[in-house]
């Protein structure tokens, strides 16, 4: 059973990992990984970081920030072995809930899966 729950200080690496598995999973020549970013602990400080967990084994993560009327998705990332499966809707949800009066966004993604998830969900 899946477990969302925010996420700690301590796991930042492990947010990271997740995110490096999701990007780099089709790459035949992937770069080594580097040193976890810093702003996911700013995320994590000022705004919503969330972890979806497994079997004590992090699935995924989703980080949000709102600044007045608009709340921004940061990050979403599911690892490869646990995407397609809802897992990425259901971080999503958690972390970036439907508001009246409040426009929901991201800035970036190439993924044509989350677009379309973003999309569904109403984001701009």
């Amino acid at each position: 059973m899946t477990l969302l729950r925010p996420a700690r200080n301590d796991e930042v690496r492990q947010l990271y990992d997740v995110w490096y598995r999701a990007e780099m999973f089709a790459n035949p020549n992937p770069p080594s990984p580097g040193e976890a970013p810093i702003y996911l602990a700013h995320v994590l400080a000022t705004g919503t970081l969330l972890v979806a967990e497994e079997a004590g084994a992090i699935q995924g993560f989703a980080g949000a920030i709102s600044r007045g009327n608009i709340a921004f998705l940061t990050d979403l990332f599911v690892d490869p072995a646990s995407q397609s499966g809802g897992l990425g809707r259901a971080l999503l949800d958690a972390a970036l809930p439907p508001t009246g009066g409040q426009t929901r966004c991201t800035l970036s993604s190439s993924d044509p899966r989350a677009l379309a998830l973003y999309i569904r969900a109403g984001m701009q």
